[in-house]
C-alpha cells in the first residue's frame, strides 16, 4: 500500500526516496544524486506527498488536465503524461540513471 510501501521512504528519514506514478513504484538513493535542482524537487515531495500526479498538479497548472485533487480525478492518459514529465525532469537534473522501478501499486483512475 502507499502508506506502508512508499510514505516511510521519504529521503530524509531514510537514505532512499520512493515515489508512485502511473501505477509504478520508483526508488532512488538520495546520497547518489548531486545538484540543487534534484534537492529542490525533493522538497516538493516532502511538502505535497510522494504521489507524483498529485504533487505536480499542486505546483504546475496543466491546461489539458487541470489540477486534480485526488487520483480518482486523474485519467490514465494524465498519469502516463505525468510519468513522462518525471522522466524528462530526471534527464534535466541528471538523476535518470539513479531511478529504479521496484514494483507496482494499485492506482484508481477515473476512466
Amino acid at each position: 500500500s502507499y502508506e506502508n510501501d512508499i510514505c516511510p521512504f521519504n529521503g530524509r528519514d531514510t537514505p532512499n526516496l520512493r515515489l508512485a506514478v502511473n501505477g509504478k513504484v520508483l526508488e532512488i538513493f538520495v546520497k547518489n544524486v548531486e545538484g540543487t535542482l534534484f534537492r529542490n524537487s525533493m522538497n516538493f515531495y516532502r511538502q505535497f506527498g510522494q504521489r507524483v500526479e498529485l504533487t505536480l498538479s499542486r505546483i504546475l497548472y496543466d491546461p489539458k488536465y487541470g489540477c486534480p485533487e485526488s487520483l480518482e480525478e486523474c485519467t490514465r492518459e494524465q498519469s502516463a503524461y505525468t510519468e513522462h514529465i518525471l522522466y524528462q525532469g530526471s534527464e534535466v537534473n541528471t538523476s535518470i540513471d539513479h531511478w529504479k522501478v521496484i514494483g507496482c501499486i494499485r492506482q484508481e483512475c477515473k476512466d
